[in-house]
């Protein structure tokens, strides 16, 4: 697999840019520009209009890594190079393409000064993704930060006279998504929660992606490491410990191996975390099904007792109703004793 080219870790390729960078901004002030551009609202301020576009041009490139467009950019730096120096008699027609795209730039600078002025106030920023403090947790964590983590839910369930829609109970589901759990009240899933998940799986990786390199090359390199300052001590190059500023029996595996302990606490630390709340999220979806099974049997109760007052109240209408559930509920006995 060929190794990534970068193009700024090059001293060869910094050298050229530097050059060329250095040549444009020369030529540039070299070009007679008229007062009415030099001084324009719409190109004014502490630098040339030229070295300013240039400027802007060699930071919005710098961090290019494709060959490709790291070459396009070089080919058109030096085209503009020679640009700037036939720009510098008024009378060539390079002097007029100069002057026609500044003029332009400085019409297109002011209009957007005017609509700005016509609208002062900015535009709102967009929403953040930081949590809201006015936010109610669904989990609020109840043990001490020396203990392990304990999740209990803040505010669900919600009693039944605080429920809307229907008013009956939808009890969530518990699900998991890369051993992270999370409830699922509703389809399609929210963009939200799509977010934090993916937010805690970046962060479980990282840790797990870290953790790996520091014991497959890490790990090795500091051997190494510590067996080349051992021959350099025994050789007379270089300075014990104390001369060199070094604890005494301090090693580069010493200090990965507190890297890896690290880690790995906090990895532990992570997936205790997501044992916790998925304990605590089992424990109030099964409250959930408790209060629904229980107003499930409260309405069924209160629909029968309804239908008891029809048939007691009397009348024509509630006669025959009457007598009609009388017949279902004799029908339904006599299936239940033959299955019986």
């Amino acid at each position: 697999m060929p190794s990534l080219f970068v193009a700024s870790r090059s001293p060869r390729h910094r050298t050229a840019c530097f050059a060329l960078y250095k040549a444009l901004i020369q030529q540039a002030v070299r070009v007679p520009l008229p007062d009415d551009i030099l001084r324009a609202p719409g190109l004014e301020g502490p630098a040339h209009p030229i070295k300013h576009l240039i400027r802007k041009s060699f930071r919005r490139n710098k961090n290019d890594t494709s060959p490709r467009l790291v070459i396009s950019a070089l080919r058109n730096g030096y085209k503009f190079l020679d640009l700037l120096s036939a720009a510098r008699d008024p009378s060539t027609p390079e002097y007029h393409q100069i002057h026609t795209f500044l003029k332009d730039r400085q019409t297109r600078k002011s209009h957007a000064l005017s609509l700005r002025a016509l609208h002062p106030h900015p535009p709102p920023p967009a929403p953040s993704s930081a949590p809201n403090p006015s936010t109610i947790p669904l989990l609020t964590r109840v043990s001490l930060p020396h203990q392990p983590p304990r999740y209990e839910p803040t505010v669900r369930p919600l009693p039944l006279s605080q429920l809307g829609g229907t008013g009956v109970r939808r009890v969530p589901v518990l699900e998991k998504a890369n051993f992270t759990p999370f409830l699922r009240l509703t389809k399609p899933q929210p963009p939200l929660v799509s977010r934090v998940i993916r937010q805690k799986v970046v962060r479980m990786t990282k840790v797990v992606e870290g953790l790996q390199a520091m014991m497959d090359e890490a790990q090795e390199a500091a051997q190494w490491e510590d067996r080349w300052e051992e021959i350099l001590e025994r050789s007379g190059l270089v300075e014990d410990a104390e001369g060199s500023g070094r604890k005494k029996g301090a090693s580069y595996l010493g200090g990965v191996k507190q890297d890896i302990y690290h880690l790995r606490g906090r990895l532990l630390g992570l997936r205790l975390d997501d044992h916790a709340r998925g304990v605590a999220l089992q424990k109030l979806v099964m409250e959930e099904r408790a209060l629904a099974e229980k107003e499930k049997k409260e309405r069924q109760e209160r629909k029968r007792r309804e239908r008891l007052e029809m048939r007691t109240s009397g009348g024509g209408d509630a006669t025959v109703g009457s007598a009609h559930h009388d017949i279902v509920d004799a029908i339904r006995g006599d299936i239940k004793e033959k299955h019986s």
